[in-house]
Formats: C-alpha cells, sequence, structure tokens
C-alpha cells in the first residue's frame, strides 16, 4: 500500500479517466482531490456522504471492502473544528458564509451539522464581537481578516482549516490521528 503523498499533475480533461484508473491499482485506498478536480470528483464516485453531497463537490476519495468508492468533503469539517478549537459557539448562532462554491457549500453543511440557528449571505457590516474565518492560504493575515481584526472582530486563518482537516482525513481512511497543535509543530508553510 503506497502510504504518503504522491502528486499528480492531471489535466482537467484527463481526469474523467485517470480516477478510475487509479483506483484499479490494488494498493490504492485513497486520496485527496485538489482544485480544479473537486466538482468532477463527485459524479466518478460510487456514493456521496451528505457533505458531500451538499457541497456539490469532494475532496476525499475512499475505496470502501467492497470496492466502491466514496466521496467526502472535509473542508467544512475543517473549518468548523477550528473555529470550535478557538471557543467559539457555534449551537444557536447567526452565520454568515461569503461564497457558493465548492467549499463554500461544505462549510455552510458543516456549520449546519454543528447547530448554527441562521446562516446568512449578505451583510453589509459587521459588528467587533463577529467572529471572521477564513479559507483562502495566499498569506497567514489575509486583507479579509486584516480589516476584520482592525475592527476588533475575532479571526481564523486559512491554515486553522488546513490543520483540522488532516486528522479528519486521517480518521476517514481508517489510519490513526494526530492533533492540530502536533501538525503545526511538523508544519513549514511557505505562502506564495
Amino acid at each position: 500500500m503506497i502510504t504518503g503523498r504522491t502528486e499528480m499533475a492531471v489535466r482537467a480533461e484527463d481526469y474523467a479517466l485517470v480516477l478510475p484508473a487509479l483506483f484499479k491499482l490494488g494498493n490504492i485506498r485513497g486520496a485527496l482531490i485538489t482544485m480544479p478536480h473537486k466538482v468532477t470528483t463527485s459524479a466518478l464516485v460510487d456514493a456521496l456522504t451528505p457533505t458531500a453531497q451538499v457541497a456539490g463537490a469532494c475532496n476525499a476519495v475512499l475505496r470502501r471492502a467492497d470496492g466502491s468508492l466514496l466521496g467526502d468533503m472535509f473542508d467544512g469539517a475543517g473549518f468548523v473544528r477550528g473555529v470550535l478549537r478557538k471557543g467559539v459557539q457555534l449551537a444557536g448562532a447567526r452565520v454568515l458564509v461569503v461564497g457558493s462554491g465548492g467549499v463554500g457549500c461544505a462549510i455552510a453543511a458543516s456549520l449546519a451539522g454543528a447547530g448554527v440557528a441562521a446562516l446568512g449571505l449578505f451583510v453589509t457590516r459587521l459588528a467587533p464581537s463577529t467572529f471572521v474565518g477564513e479559507v483562502v492560504m495566499k498569506t497567514e493575515m489575509t486583507a479579509f481578516l486584516s480589516a476584520a481584526r482592525a475592527r476588533g472582530c475575532a479571526v481564523q486563518a486559512g491554515s486553522d482549516m488546513l490543520f483540522e482537516q488532516i486528522p479528519a482525513y486521517l480518521e476517514f481512511f481508517g489510519f490513526a490521528s494526530t492533533t492540530p497543535d502536533a501538525l503545526r509543530k511538523l508544519a513549514q508553510l511557505r505562502y506564495e
């Protein structure tokens, strides 16, 4: 079994042939999927979790014991785990999600699963008591987060979502897990 990371640069036009062929190999248990293939992948698997169905995309594929492929989406789980780790109470909260692509929909689905009372799509201003989370990982502190912090808002960077996603991935694939804190100590993030 391959354990570790193997990057595969697959062109979008070839992807629908490559993913099924990859899982014909006997030593492939699963795969993590990145852009631009998350949406396409959801149509190439045998089943989707409810989160992946809502998102219309998946970023993890697991070959089950019967050989069928299960797709799941962990962007939302990683985001919500990061928010909860910061001590923010989501149950009953009013939440604004900006963006309705695969990541935004996955986050909205996970927030709903965490019991938020309302999911807004438009807002004209943020109160200083607002918690602001980001998913972009081009830099640790994006302009959006900097502006929110300047208004007194507590913030979560995109890397927080990443470090919360990895334990969720490991659990999905049936591997021993780790903690986000342990991952942060090992990480060497390099921003463009």
